[in-house]
């Protein structure tokens, strides 16, 4: 009983805040844009009087603009419903969603002239009668239809590209967080023991300690494990990137090679040098690439020349 008495008691909340505020919001905004209109439509019939020098006092011209308005403004919410739920922009439902907007449009139109007609009589003439009311219909339908159509096209188009440029203001802003977010992981988490190889649909998880070397193969990268081979989509300065820096090491544009897979350097004379690995493989060494082998070299004996 307590519970029902603070119900009963508890003042309503005002429209502007709680959950009404959004719904508010939208209202306030339709009507505040339908009375712009109102006051430019009314000057523009004004000002058309005027310059054919018909001048129309304000008492014809304001009740049918503000009615057309009014009318309008009632059907907007409707109309931003259909544009929203039925998005011409939406590349998979596209056609569809026109289709539905070619059958709503001309509908909505029709709607709107007809509640403008029977208002319109009924404030003018009272009780309106039935054969007028149709012969009317058709006088608003031939003379504003295709100005009615361009405003339901026009609410639906902003509608349309609105939601676009929202999803995609979205879209992009999970792409930005999944991007901090994995900076943050490679930043945080141990090195990788393991080298994620995809090539023609396939996937394959390589250990590091297995390999050997690797090779550019084209679009390809080639590793080698012993007498093994694996393929990987992409480039050699792509795979580079994710592997340690301290355990693999680029040796020539067209290989990179496991540091404590060589043993033994000859040098050629002209800054360039082979690499003899442990697989019985020899890898040449370009005098670009010398100083990569930096980690290798301070645990090993001096080039022999």
């Amino acid at each position: 009983m307590k519970a029902l008495n603070q119900f009963m008691t508890r003042p309503p909340p005002w429209p502007g805040t709680g959950p009404y505020k959004g719904a508010a919001l939208k209202a306030a905004t339709i009507v505040g844009v339908w009375a712009i209109i109102f006051l430019l439509v009314s000057i523009q019939i004004d000002m058309a009087a005027r310059v054919n020098g018909k001048t129309q006092p304000l008492s014809q011209i304001l009740p049918s603009s503000f009615l057309w308005c009014a009318l309008w403004a009632l059907l907007t919410p409707t109309t931003l419903w259909l544009g929203r739920r039925f998005n011409l922009l939406q590349r998979q439902a596209w056609p569809r969603n026109l289709a539905i907007h070619i059958l709503c449009g001309p509908l909505t139109v029709v709607v709107n002239a007809l509640l403008f007609v029977v208002i319109g009589s009924w404030l003018a003439y009272g009780q309106p009668d039935g054969s007028e009311t149709i012969h009317l219909l058709a006088l608003k339908l031939s003379a504003s239809m295709h100005f009615n159509l361009m405003i339901y096209a026009l609410i639906v188009g902003l509608v349309a590209l609105k939601d676009s440029y929202t999803a995609l203001r979205e879209r992009e802003s999970s792409d930005n967080q999944l991007r901090t977010q994995l900076a943050n992981l490679q930043n945080t988490a141990p090195p990788s023991t393991s080298l994620i190889a995809r090539a023609h649909g396939r996937t394959r998880i390589v250990p590091l300690d297995e390999i050997d070397w690797l090779g550019a193969a084209g679009a390809y990268v080639e590793v080698h494990m012993g007498e093994r081979t694996v393929l990987i989509d992409g480039s050699l300065t792509r795979v580079l990137a994710t592997l340690p820096v301290d355990q693999f090491a680029r040796i020539h544009r067209t290989s990179i090679v496991r540091l404590d897979r060589v043993i033994e350097i000859t040098g050629t004379g002209r800054g360039d040098a082979w690499l003899a690995l442990q697989s019985g493989q020899r890898l040449k060494l370009s005098r670009r690439y010398r100083d990569n082998l930096a980690v290798w070299l301070k645990t090993r004996p001096p080039v022999a020349n």
